[in-house]
């Protein structure tokens, strides 16, 4: 068996890591961060070290609810959310090759939805199934009125 090399992933440029280090350092009584820092004490650094490790989780924590907030909308979200914002939406998918001919259906379907009924989406659809250029004049404006 061939053995398989994963390619190791860049450090993230957010410092979130060394935010919530000091973040939570400065949380600690100032009685231990004295003593931790204190070469007379047993477990020199071992707290600062604790800290580092609980800092670095926060970090990936934060990380994974910012991609979670993307993933949110239709623009921002990775392929693999589409599918399933697009089975939320009730959209009929297009082929599963085409990963960008599946987002701007999600994205028109959203568009359809949220603006459904307005002259903007019903001159939209006119030129999206048509391929035609429309115009939706309202009735109600050009009705006399005494």
């Amino acid at each position: 068996m061939a053995d398989v090399l994963i390619a190791p992933t860049r450090p993230a440029a957010d410092r979130f890591e060394r935010y919530y280090a000091e973040k939570l350092w400065e949380w600690i009584p100032e009685v231990y961060r004295d003593r931790d820092g204190r070469p007379e004490f047993p477990g020199n650094g071992t707290l600062r070290a604790l800290i580092e490790i609980v800092a670095g989780q926060a970090a990936t924590i934060r990380r994974d609810i910012d991609r979670l907030w993307d993933d949110e909308q239709i623009a921002l979200c990775d392929d693999w959310a589409v599918a399933y914002i697009g089975d939320l939406l009730g959209t009929r998918p297009v082929s599963e090759l085409n990963r960008r001919g599946q987002r701007v259906a999600v994205a028109r379907t959203l568009f359809y939805r949220r603006r459904k009924g307005t002259p903007v989406v019903i001159e939209a659809l006119i030129r999206d199934i048509g391929d035609l250029d429309g115009a939706v004049v309202e009735g109600f404006r050009r009705l006399g009125r005494t």
